[in-house]
């Protein structure tokens, strides 16, 4: 591996995330060296990032940026419906 991406012309970065992942109020952010994707709860905070491979990792933190959650998932789209279901189980709660 080679700074974060995979070797081969045209391929796409280590736990790929791209314009594709921006749905359903997720939303790229970070920059464009070390993308992430965001989403805003209102009352909770959502990230997902690359780590190896093709994992990532997401987080919930309060608007204050305390963290609430965090772990490991396989894909950028276990990631985002981990996090997702993680607001929407406390939400309930609250």
């Amino acid at each position: 591996m080679n700074g974060g991406t995979e070797a081969g012309e045209g391929r796409r970065p280590v736990a790929p995330i791209g314009p594709e992942d921006a749905a359903d109020g997720w939303e790229i952010a970070g920059s464009p060296e070390s993308p992430c994707l965001a989403k805003d709860y209102g009352e909770h905070l959502a990230r997902v990032t690359a780590t190896a491979g093709t994992t990532c990792a997401w987080r919930v933190a309060r608007p204050d940026g305390t963290m609430l959650r965090e772990s490991s998932a396989r894909d950028v789209g276990e990631a985002k419906a981990l996090a997702d279901a993680w607001v929407e189980k406390h939400r309930a709660a609250d």
